[in-house]
């Protein structure tokens, strides 16, 4: 039976278009191994079969498509997705490095995706992972604010102060901030 539903172009044409299916497939794949394979048997997320070319074509996905219209069923995606912590870093690179400060509403919904996954360590109450590259986070929340457009500072701010509990109170973010003058 399985070997039918497998042989079947329908399904593998809509999953081939990376469209709400795969997203759909990703969300349930990520909470399925994380439940029955990393937490009860410590697997290492990319020794799963088939792991790195599913987030290989997401990623693909998320370079690809305009983050001011990326749907739900991907955002809801990626959320699951960072049930492995190391994706962070990479989601946060991909979406940054394709905006522009001066595309304001570009950079509103990016600060508004990285709000979600930051999110998502808070709703978990585990802290940001230990390889979490504060720098290139930093550098890019500097920009923004750099930038004089008062409605990505508000929103970068807004970020910040959303996440301030798992953001370490050491970190070099808050010199930079009391360094520019923007909270004295």
């Amino acid at each position: 039976m399985l070997a039918t539903i497998l042989d079947n172009p329908s399904w593998q044409e809509a999953f081939s278009k990376r469209e709400e299916i795969f997203a759909i497939f990703l969300t349930e794949f990520a909470k399925g191994v994380n439940k029955s394979v990393i937490q009860i048997q410590y697997i290492p997320w990319q020794d799963i079969p088939g792991y790195n070319a599913l987030i290989k074509h997401f990623l693909i996905e998320l370079k690809k498509r305009d983050i001011k219209k990326l749907p739900k069923y991907l955002i809801d995606a990626s959320v699951s997705l960072l049930l492995n912590e190391k994706l962070l870093n990479i989601f946060i690179g991909t979406v940054f490095s394709k905006t522009s400060a001066f595309d304001t509403q570009n950079v509103f919904s990016v600060l508004e995706l990285t709000n979600t996954w930051l999110k998502t360590f808070r709703d978990r109450q585990v802290p940001l992972p230990t390889t979490f590259d504060y720098s290139f986070f930093l550098k890019g929340l500097y920009v923004v604010m750099d930038s004089d457009h008062a409605f990505n500072t508000a929103k970068a701010l807004w970020v910040i102060y959303s996440n301030y509990g798992i953001l370490p109170s050491k970190s070099p973010l808050f010199a930079l901030i009391y360094k520019e003058n923007i909270l004295r």
